[in-house]
């Protein structure tokens, strides 16, 4: 997954190294294709809170602190 913060693009190959760089404030652009592979998704309800938070703050989303995960997730994956 290519995620993004300022003018810093980073590939993230694993989830722990995609919660780790969401948290650093860096926002996913798109999955990166792998040859021969599907494109590598991304399971949002297996975040945290407040990893959910942080990629809601990362997106510009106002708010974020104060709803529950399942609000949270119903915003990040619209």
């Amino acid at each position: 997954m290519l995620l993004k913060r300022f003018n810093v693009e980073k590939e993230a190959t694993d989830e722990a190294e995609i919660r780790m760089l969401i948290s650093e404030g860096y926002s996913p652009l798109y999955t990166v294709e792998k040859d021969d592979e599907e494109e590598e998704a991304i399971d949002l309800s297996d975040f945290t809170v407040k990893e959910l938070r942080d990629l809601a703050k990362a997106r510009g989303i106002s708010g974020a602190g104060s709803l529950k995960k399942a609000e949270l997730l119903e915003i990040l994956e619209a």
